[in-house]
């Protein structure tokens, strides 16, 4: 009788083990990204703007064969009452290894640099977006803009495929000045042009297992 018990307790904490363990490491210790709050806005010395967001791993583990998307959506282009969607060509090629100080630079636009749009748009859309000579022009073309960036990737140690969301972007988000931190949630950290002291400025990714 007394082996039947302890036989049934060893595999019940056996079990339970395994799922902790598996719960730990596919939902605590996993890589985790965070986005910048705002986007900054530089005055380059030819007076040319270029307008970026920051992303960071922040969290234990490397994420590998990541890949970075921008997205620019448009509700009310050319009057029309449907969200229309247009894929950036983006600055971030694909990075082999993200490790946990990794920390990138997503130009959103940048001062008489053509956007390079990568779907299928048809060709009123694109001369409009071509016309777009600054950021603000991006955020008149329609009723509501919004930038949208997803990363890409695998967790090093699984091998499972995370996919990590930011906010949208509208033009409320828009701040001039510059990132200044290195890795980790301080990289993150912009310092204004109109201000003399460091604003963290941190956002959390929705994550999606792909």
């Amino acid at each position: 009788m007394f082996d039947v018990i302890n036989v049934a307790t060893g595999f019940a904490l056996g079990a339970l083990f395994s799922v902790v363990f598996w719960y730990v490491t596919t939902h605590i210790l996993v890589p985790k990204i965070a986005f910048s709050e705002a986007i900054s806005k530089v005055i380059m010395p030819s007076g040319r703007a270029v307008c970026r967001i920051k992303f960071c791993n922040v969290g234990p583990r490397k994420i590998v064969d990541v890949q970075t998307h921008i997205r620019i959506m448009v509700f009310g282009l050319s009057g029309s009452q449907m969200w229309s969607t247009i894929q950036l060509k983006t600055n971030v090629g694909t990075i082999p290894v993200f490790g946990t100080t990794g920390n990138k630079l997503a130009i959103l636009f940048e001062d008489t640099v053509p956007l390079e749009i990568e779907n299928k748009v048809s060709l009123s859309v694109r001369k409009k977006i071509e016309a777009c000579k600054t950021i603000d022009d991006i955020f008149s073309l329609g009723d509501d803009v919004r930038y949208h960036v997803a990363v890409f990737g695998y967790d090093q140690f699984s091998g499972a495929r995370k996919v990590y969301i930011s906010k949208n972007y509208t033009l409320r988000d828009l701040r001039e000045g510059k990132f200044i931190g290195t890795g980790g949630k301080r990289g993150l950290q912009m310092l204004m042009h109109h201000a003399e002291d460091e604003h963290i400025e941190t956002g959390a990714s929705k994550q999606v297992e792909a």
